[in-house]
């Protein structure tokens, strides 16, 4: 066989060979995305400045108490209101935060003692 006849081949195979992956990813990911391992915990802090609760919750639990809701943030367990956000915990004082809370600086800074998983370092905080 020559050239000329093998080229037109050989792009098909390996056109055939892109869509058959696009579609195996494309099937993994879109398989995955609801999927949360049962038993994974987080933690949770109440937004509402008159109760501060923070404990951890089952990351599942979690997704489906934001679908539920009408504004898509979950209700505390302790106050009832929407405003159940994702925290963090400091690995360094064991501190539960909103990621974000310290102006200007990375998510994951601690306000109270600054540090930073991310960045491996501790910043005074102002």
């Amino acid at each position: 066989m020559d050239a000329e006849k093998k080229k037109p081949i050989m792009l098909g195979i390996t056109i055939v060979c892109l869509v058959v992956a696009g579609g195996i990813t494309y099937f993994r990911l879109a398989g995955n995305k609801d999927e949360i391992a049962a038993g994974e915990m987080m933690w949770v802090k109440c937004a509402n400045p008159n109760c501060n609760a923070e404990y951890q919750i089952e990351m599942k639990e979690y997704a489906e108490l934001s679908k539920t809701s009408a504004s898509g943030v979950p209700k505390c367990k302790q106050c009832g209101e929407e405003s159940l956000l994702d925290a963090m915990k400091c690995e360094k004082c064991g501190k539960v935060f909103i990621p974000g809370t310290v102006v200007g600086e990375i998510s994951d800074r601690c306000p109270e003692c600054g540090f930073s998983k991310l960045k491996g370092d501790t910043k005074p905080i102002k």
